[in-house]
């Protein structure tokens, strides 16, 4: 592409092989009472389209260019699960490794996002509930999820994290809480979202107030009703009509006004259905 600078590059057929470890056990000790652990080895090919046509030097040669190896990540979880009468509950807890991940990086305002490959290490927390209530059909639930990534950006050489995953590399944390309601042909479903507000480390020790994200909620609300032929549901998103900046603009792209957008107010669909 001619905003890259074109540059000559030798084509080829790279291939690439490795082994690939997993494994994983569960315990219960109880009825109903669920504990696990695993290790799982994952592998992905990163946007090889993305990373050619931002190839910058004459003379790179396909076949071992690093930057399109594979991605292999380590992988580790510990939970726990419980499904006793009414109670339906999950904790779990992760982490990852990728020496040699593959990021989006915009090296200047305007400028198409690239690959760079760098040590990327997540660990997060994942915590479900719900509780079936005594009124029959009514299910009350909730959600939450936090992440923590963390890269090293800073091309000295030691393999260390040292600043944290950008909005364009991580999702925000998340609080959801529900109801739903089943009985008979109707059902219907209200739920809150919470994006939980959160500050980057651009660059050791700082943390630019431009990319802090302020948070937002929303909440949307469904029916449906099964009738003999096809089914018909009626939903609303952000019932309430909130206005926000989306978690983008607010996080990757906040001096760009070509794409600093609010997210979507009210809004109303109404669809039918038929399951063969």
């Amino acid at each position: 592409m001619a905003s890259y600078g074109g540059v000559a590059v030798s084509g080829g057929m790279p291939r690439f092989s490795d082994t690939l470890i997993n494994g994983g056990v569960i315990l219960e000790p109880w009825a109903g009472i669920r504990a696990y652990a695993s290790y799982a080895e994952g592998y992905t090919v990163p946007d090889v389209g993305r990373i050619a046509r931002a190839v910058g030097t004459a003379g790179v040669d396909i076949d071992d260019y690093v930057n399109i190896e594979p991605i292999v990540s380590n992988n580790r979880e510990i939970g726990v699960e419980l499904k006793r009468g009414p109670l339906d509950a999950s904790a779990a807890y992760f982490w990852s490794t990728s020496k040699n991940g593959s990021l989006l990086v915009q090296t200047a305002i305007g400028a198409p996002f690239e690959i760079q490959r760098q040590r990327v290490e997540i660990e997060g927390l994942e915590l479900n509930l719900s509780v079936k209530t005594p009124l029959p059909g009514l299910t009350l639930s909730t959600g939450y999820a936090h992440l923590i990534g963390r890269t090293d950006g800073s091309a000295n050489g030691i393999d260390v994290v040292d600043r944290d995953l950008d909005g364009a590399n991580i999702s925000p944390d998340r609080l959801n809480i529900a109801a739903s309601y089943v009985q008979g042909s109707l059902s219907a479903r209200i739920q809150t979202q919470f994006f939980l507000s959160r500050q980057f480390e651009r660059t050791p020790n700082a943390y630019p107030a431009l990319y802090r994200f302020d948070g937002y909620d929303t909440t949307d609300i469904s029916l449906r009703y099964q009738t003999g032929f096809g089914a018909l549901s009626l939903s609303a998103q952000n019932i309430f009509d909130s206005f926000y900046i989306d978690y983008y603009s607010q996080t990757v792209r906040p001096n760009d006004n070509a794409h600093y957008f609010a997210g979507r107010g009210r809004n109303f669909t109404l669809s039918w259905d038929y399951r063969f």
